[in-house]
């Protein structure tokens, strides 16, 4: 979005830094899927309100045989993949841009389409670019294909995932919940 010859024409230096804030990002989103499945901001809350109840009605799970699926598998999707695998999920992956054999070299499942990963992944993590091949990836039709248990994570730009209908897919328990 930068016009890069009229900034060099006032002298003006244009830089890009890939890659850095992606480990930031990548903590962030795995602290995102940790607060989720462990229904931590819930019992937080309940916990303060001294509903010490809540305890009986923790929602959350085990790790171990879940699958983290990721769309886009850039710099932060595989720090997260990494990170996901040593906390014991299995990596589902998805991204147009690697080839299938790098991506099961990793130890990922690898993945054709943005379908199979929203209809075989427990969390979904979405890392790509906002651009007109990206807006509205994630709308209501592929809120239908997901696992009524499933969650997602969006940590790319807004407009990636379709906001309204990510509320309505929560409100009608359509998905298990969302971290944005």
């Amino acid at each position: 979005t930068v016009d890069a010859k009229a900034a060099a024409e006032l002298g003006i230096p244009v830089v890009i830094t890939p890659g850095a804030n992606a480990r930031s990002v990548a903590e962030h989103t795995v602290a995102m899927i940790l607060a989720l499945t462990k229904n931590l901001v819930t019992c937080h809350n309940e916990t303060i309100k001294g509903n010490w109840n809540i305890r009986q009605e923790f929602r959350a799970y085990e790790f171990e045989g879940k699958t983290v699926g990721l769309i886009g598998v850039g710099n932060i999707g595989c720090i997260v993949a990494q990170m996901c695998m040593g906390l014991g999920f299995h990596i589902a992956a998805y991204d147009p841009f690697v080839p299938e054999e790098k991506l099961a070299e990793a130890g990922y499942r690898a993945c054709r389409t943005v379908e199979e990963i929203l209809r075989t992944s427990d969390i979904i993590s979405v890392h790509v670019p906002y651009n007109e091949q990206t807006k509205d990836l994630i709308s209501k039709k592929e809120f239908a294909m997901m696992k009524k248990s499933a969650s997602l994570i969006q940590v790319s730009r807004g407009g990636v995932v379709d906001e309204e209908a990510l509320a309505e897919a929560i409100r009608n328990s359509q998905i298990r919940g969302a971290a944005v």
